[in-house]
């Protein structure tokens, strides 16, 4: 699980959901604010719309927190903050191929 430190704010989610650059892969989508003072902040947002149950969003969260906490440990801390976007097809995503499109889409936005 990612740890506390590494989870962005209340206040700045609300700053790079408005001012970041949207950034998709095939799978996944995310909006990213490249500023000093975020430091490698991430976030996961998943719609009541997508996913209906709060089971399986919160499995999502996990799984996603668990894929950057993995690409974290290979790289040195982004001066980026970043929210994840989790669409109904990302429940059925195999872990490593998560991790490796929450690898792909940090290494697209440096």
């Amino acid at each position: 699980m990612l740890s506390k430190r590494n989870r962005l704010s209340k206040k700045l989610f609300l700053e790079v959901f408005e001012k970041g650059s949207v950034y998709r892969s095939g799978i996944l989508m995310c909006k990213v604010l490249k500023d000093p003072k975020l430091k490698g902040l991430f976030a996961v947002s998943i719609s009541k719309k997508e996913v209906k149950t709060a089971v399986e969003r919160n499995k999502i969260r996990r799984r996603f927190y668990s894929a950057i906490e993995k690409d974290i440990k290979k790289n040195k801390e982004l001066p980026l903050g970043i929210i994840f976007f989790a669409r109904k097809n990302t429940l059925e995503l195999d872990f490593k191929v998560l991790c490796e499109e929450v690898a792909r889409i940090i290494a697209k936005i440096r």
